[in-house]
């Protein structure tokens, strides 16, 4: 016997489950009757949140009826404005087996209220439900003043708008909507972030902040556009850091502006510099297919010259540098070097000049050529040690070290 048992009729109330009000009543039934009223109105308030609702009528005028293991209905009334969508229930069995879910979906036909909740635990036995006194539509709580609100349980596909926790997730916020599960709007009701429905991305409408820590994953651009990334409130502060998968920022690689001045760095070895010039600048090599320029080097071989630029080939390198002696720009091949051009505009060479469109040569040295220089003819040889008639040898016959004739 409990307050779902009375009418919302005065007059039915004269009897209402084992209660006698009916005129005339013994006395000794009137106290009895007095402390069954008494009793029903504790036990509601005992499970104040929670009411056996039907139509307001008495609970032997309509029935719980098992449907399928996610819905039920109540027989006999049109119950759905009470029933509604979004409600919070409490269903109980024999077992006793207590469910807790939300409606889903209501209907009225062939005279029964058909109610479609969020859970699949209920079984073909005799059920009592309950709904919760407050209402999803128009609530009269209105805006939740409180402190903080704690919620204790898991959320789970389907809830249209869900708050939840878990030990292992911790706070969790989820709905169900036709373009959006999750949408966070600023006072202007417009729309800051927003997860469509199903998906994963964060799709966001404005910058995004960190003031500390990192931004992982993948950060996409809808539309055609700039990523601007600040740390700070300079741009002369402001990097972008690319991690390994060890994440820690002695192994990463970044990109930032300091000072006017770009660079890329790798773990903390500056790589590139632009400067305020547009001036480039590379700390290391720069490969090209399957070789490798060395730029900007400020590296000293053992002959006392500094590299300006080495070319890395598969048969050997080119090398150009400038001679600490003398201020001269050589051009070498491996370790032998080639050219020589001084700040006069002198011009040296280790071998022979050849002249383009034939094969003859012009060389010079000590000595005469003769026995000595292979060249074809029509060569010539310059002897720095000769004298009259024995400085220019011009090659007049053969094709191996002999046939120069002095001049």
């Amino acid at each position: 016997m409990t307050i779902p048992s009375y009418s919302t009729t005065a007059a039915t109330n004269a009897s209402a489950d084992g209660i006698n009000y009916a005129e005339g009543q013994a006395p000794s039934t009137l106290n009895n009757s007095a402390r069954q009223v008494m009793a029903d109105t504790r036990t509601q308030w005992n499970d104040a949140e929670w009411f056996e609702y039907r139509d307001g009528t008495p609970i032997a005028t309509t029935l719980i009826v098992y449907v399928s293991s996610s819905s039920f209905k109540i027989t006999g009334v049109d119950a759905t404005a009470w029933w509604h969508v979004g409600r919070r229930v409490k269903i109980s069995d024999v077992s006793p087996l207590v469910t807790y879910s939300t409606i889903t979906a209501t209907s009225y036909g062939a005279g029964a209220t058909t109610v479609t909740i969020d859970s699949t635990a209920l079984t073909n036995v005799t059920l009592t439900a309950y709904g919760s006194i407050i209402s999803a539509v128009n609530s009269p709580l209105g805006v939740v003043n409180a402190d903080t609100v704690t919620v204790s349980g898991d959320t789970a596909a389907g809830d249209l708008a869900t708050m939840g926790y878990t030990a292992t997730e911790g706070l969790i916020l989820t709905g169900q909507g036709s373009t959006n599960d999750v949408t966070i709007k600023n006072d202007a009701d417009a729309t800051v972030m927003s997860i469509a429905t199903g998906g994963t991305t964060a799709a966001f409408a404005g910058a995004i902040t960190a003031p500390s820590g990192n931004i992982s994953g993948t950060l996409t651009v809808a539309s055609a556009g700039d990523i601007n990334l600040r740390v700070g409130s300079s741009d002369a502060n402001s990097y972008m850091s690319f991690y390994d998968d060890t994440t820690t920022s002695t192994t990463s690689t970044y990109m930032g502006a300091v000072g006017n001045t770009f660079k890329i760095f790798t773990a903390s070895t500056q790589a590139l510099v632009i400067d305020a010039s547009q001036n480039v600048t590379f700390a290391g090599d720069v490969d090209i297919g399957n070789n490798v320029l060395h730029l900007s080097g400020s590296r000293t071989d053992t002959a006392g010259t500094a590299t300006m630029w080495d070319a890395v080939l598969s048969t050997g390198t080119w090398g150009c540098r400038t001679k600490t002696s003398g201020s001269a720009l050589t051009l070498d091949w491996d370790t032998t070097e080639l050219f020589r051009f001084d700040v006069i505009g002198g011009m040296y060479m280790a071998g022979s000049l050849k002249v383009s469109g034939t094969a003859a040569t012009i060389s010079s040295g000590t000595g005469t050529p003769e026995a000595a220089v292979t060249a074809p003819i029509g060569s010539l040889f310059t002897r720095t040690d000769g004298g009259a008639s024995t400085t220019l040898y011009v090659k007049e016959s053969g094709t191996g070290t002999t046939g120069w004739v002095a001049k």
